[in-house]
């Protein structure tokens, strides 16, 4: 027990009161040239706000809402994630003639918090959504993925660069 009446997490409060250490991050990559993957209209609104460049900006949530796919589109942003027609077809709405990638399935993850069924397609999706793309007036550029949280081996990784080496040919 602690002699001290506050918890370890009232103590780190108490220790580091309600910073936005995120923004001074943000902004020293800015100042850095770095690029961004925003999951939100309100991560899109920080980086902008800080001093992103819109082309330095991709929206990666793949599943996004109309309105925050024409913001993006309206403040510059012209990189989008899908991983499903659906979502290519509100970006093609929202967004004409943006540039997308397609999220792709990562299986049998070795990370600490696999994130393998939360988002993406089956890697045989992807010719078919990369042609829908091209349909929809939309430039397909490429693949993402996320194996998960804590991956702690770099070696974990060698699988899925596999398929999607494979994928890619």
């Amino acid at each position: 027990m602690l002699d001290d009446p506050y918890s370890a997490g009232d103590q780190l409060a108490k220790a580091m009161p309600p910073a936005r250490i995120e923004r001074e991050v943000i902004s020293t990559l800015v100042g850095l040239g770095s690029h961004f993957d925003a999951a939100s209209r309100g991560e899109i609104e920080l980086c902008l706000s800080l001093g992103a460049e819109p082309a330095h900006i991709s929206f990666g949530n793949t599943v996004k809402r109309p309105s925050d796919i024409a913001f993006a589109h309206n403040v510059g942003i012209e990189l989008f994630a899908a991983d499903a027609e659906e979502e290519l077809e509100k970006i093609a709405e929202n967004a004409p003639g943006a540039e997308v990638y397609i999220r792709v399935i990562v299986e049998n993850s070795q990370a600490d918090w696999p994130l393998s069924r939360k988002f993406g397609c089956r890697p045989a999706m992807v010719p078919a959504l990369f042609a829908r793309a091209i349909e929809l007036g939309l430039a397909p550029l490429g693949l993402s993925f996320h194996v998960g949280s804590q991956t702690r081996q770099a070696a974990m990784w060698a699988p899925t660069l596999d398929v999607f080496a494979d994928i890619w040919a």
